[in-house]
């Protein structure tokens, strides 16, 4: 029975320790695995996020040739500009101005829409309703 004891025990020891050994090497190993995973899922997104950005890129590239192709478009985005350049009674009399110079119905519209938004912010309800019934009227057509 010693002899067993003697042989086994040592033996069964080295399969137990083994054992250990395998199951953190396994465990750090599947770490790693698990760290490079995420690492490569990671790199998809990003991959995925510039593709996403590029194709947003190229549709803002499409639409801005879109309008720029349209004259009324082109003069529509140009009266929604005019807050960046002008401001207060100067954008009232930029706006009137251009009122007066332009034939394009469309391009007519929005330079009202704009002259209701700055008579109100102005105060001037008055011209702002003149604009209003213009619109309603249809008075470019």
């Amino acid at each position: 029975m010693t002899t067993i004891r003697k042989r086994l025990l040592p033996a069964f020891l080295l399969v137990v320790c083994c054992g250990v050994v395998a199951a953190a090497v396994s465990r750090a190993s599947a770490n790693t695995k698990q760290d490079d995973w995420e690492g490569q899922m990671t790199e998809v997104k990003i991959m995925s996020m510039h593709l996403e950005m590029y194709s947003q890129l190229v549709g803002l590239i499409q639409d801005m040739h879109t309008v720029a192709d349209d004259a009324s478009a082109s003069g529509v985005m140009a009266v929604m500009s005019v807050d960046d350049h002008v401001q207060g009674q100067d954008r009232i009399k930029f706006l009137n101005d251009m009122l007066r110079d332009t034939d394009d119905p469309t391009v007519r519209r929005a330079i009202r829409i704009k002259l209701i938004e700055s008579y109100k912010d102005m105060g001037d309800n008055d011209e702002a309703l003149e604009q209003i019934e213009a619109l309603i009227t249809a008075e470019d057509e």
